[in-house]
């Protein structure tokens, strides 16, 4: 179900059951945030689901930017008790048929959901959080479709534009080192691993699950997190061990960066 909107709302948060509402709660200078492709297809699915939600928990996250949560996925996304102690973008399954891109957060924000031009329902989910903007997109997929990437790019620039400090983190579909679409991302945005060594999020070598469902090799790294006007401190992956024999959390590792915003203005 995609809805779009043009001013920001109030996000879903747990009151004996989810409801519109504002969330209170302390503000910081530090921000951690995590982005994850969780995959939607049915192989092992609630394990998966399970290992990825336990992984998530025990992190004490800020921010937490998922792609293709079906609505199974986000049934049990929305029945922990970590998630509850914070908002949520999509606070029914049904928002996300057949599968979408949620947002969790634990510091006080307004939502922003704005439709992106695409074939695949692809949607921008942000949160306003004070004078910044922690946003999320999963762009469109196979490489043939770059012209729609560079659609969907220009118009989450635009949508960016107007925050003192961001962060744009999800599933890009392209790998950085394909210049042509690398080139599309401004320059004032900084990717999170800077001078580490950049892991890729998409590696059938360290994912043999990966390599059996795709069919070929692939070592690409599609998800990313970009700081504009803001510190990173440290970058990793997440999900990048076997959870059972021929199983791992994702198609997808995750990535998780620490953050230092700028102080208020």
């Amino acid at each position: 179900m995609n809805t779009s909107v043009n001013t920001p709302m109030t996000p879903w948060v747990w009151r004996d059951g989810w409801c519109r509402e504002e969330f209170r709660a302390p503000t910081s200078t530090k921000l951690r945030v995590a982005t994850w492709n969780v995959w939607f297809d049915a192989f092992e699915h609630s394990v998966r689901t399970k290992a990825i939600l336990d992984i998530l928990g025990g992190l004490e996250l800020d921010v937490i930017a998922l792609q293709e949560v079906t609505p199974a996925f986000l049934l049990q996304f929305l029945s922990r008790d970590w998630v509850r102690q914070g908002w949520v973008s999509h606070g029914f399954p049904d928002a996300v048929e057949p599968y979408g891109t949620v947002l969790w957060g634990r510091r006080p924000a307004r939502l922003i959901i704005e439709d992106l031009p695409s074939e695949k329902g692809r949607q921008w989910v942000a949160a306003e959080i004070g004078e910044g903007v922690v946003g999320t997109a999963h762009l469109e997929s196979q490489r043939d479709n770059h012209a729609r990437r560079g659609e969907q790019i220009a118009r989450i620039h635009g949508f960016l534009s107007p925050y003192r400090w961001s962060v744009w983190m999800g599933d890009f579909n392209f790998d950085p080192s394909w210049p042509h679409e690398a080139g599309r991302i401004s320059a004032s945005f900084r990717d999170a691993w800077g001078e580490q060594d950049a892991g890729s999020t998409v590696d059938t070598a360290r994912n043999g699950m990966a390599l059996a469902h795709k069919g070929a090799p692939r070592d690409v790294r599609y998800d990313r997190i970009y700081v504009e006007h803001a510190k990173v401190k440290k970058t990793q992956l997440l999900g990048t061990e076997a959870i059972a024999s021929g199983v791992w959390c994702s198609d997808h590792f995750g990535v998780l960066s620490e953050i230092v915003l700028p102080k208020s203005s």
